[in-house]
């Protein structure tokens, strides 16, 4: 996790220096002109919107996973340390029910973590065993980060590498993530409707009491 996180920073210092040299290679990185640095500058440079999108989102995802997993362990390693988590069921009056728009943007993340974790992994398959390294016919080459075609021809001609294993970390991730993330929502939403139902019950209850008339 710490290697990502690392290199989320270099992603970030990247688009810094990007913006401020006007899509140039700086002078000062000569020195990383014998590694690919060069190759992936001209990359941004010619996709800045999507290489920058899909940096941010699979090492942010990554970082997540990580922070999530860590956390598990810290929990079972030690449990007396562990923050108690949020009660499953609530109290009319007494419990604030969960935020609508939380329990929507958490099912709407979820989704999205399982889609481009479904259709990621999918591409990732056929770009190797029916595409002979080359993107599928149906995944447009201008939504693709260079990354990920890369990995398509490495894996497709000697294997694996650092790489390849981040995209497959990254599709892993987001997979869990979405999981995660979806169960979350649904036992909010489910929170939050038997919250509502309890008001509603309440309040027609308190409504009888006041319109019965009094002995």
């Amino acid at each position: 996790m710490i290697l990502y996180s690392l290199g989320a920073g270099f992603v970030v210092l990247f688009m810094v220096v990007f913006t401020l040299n006007h899509g140039q290679f700086p002078r000062w990185l000569a020195w990383a002109e014998s590694a690919d640095l060069p190759k992936d500058w001209n990359e941004i440079r010619d996709h800045p919107t999507v290489e920058f999108f899909w940096g941010i989102v699979e090492l942010g995802t990554i970082i997540a996973f990580g922070w999530m997993a860590l956390r598990f362990g810290m929990v079972k390693i030690w449990p007396h340390r562990a923050t108690p988590r949020r009660k499953a069921s609530f109290v009319a009056g007494v419990d604030a029910p969960p935020s609508p728009a939380l329990v929507f943007s958490k099912l709407v993340l979820g989704g999205i973590a399982l889609l481009f974790a479904g259709l990621g992994s999918l591409a990732l398959r056929q770009c190797v065993t029916r595409y002979q390294g080359n993107l599928p016919t149906w995944l447009p080459r201008s939504i693709t980060g260079a990354d990920f075609r890369d990995c398509c021809q490495t894996l497709y001609q000697s294997g694996w590498d650092f790489a390849s294993f981040t995209q497959a970390l990254f599709f892993f991730a987001a997979c869990l993530l979405g999981i995660k993330f979806v169960r979350s929502g649904m036992a909010a939403f489910r929170g939050l409707a038997r919250m509502r139902k309890i008001e509603r019950a309440t309040e027609e209850s308190k409504g009888a009491a006041a319109t019965q008339p009094a002995s």
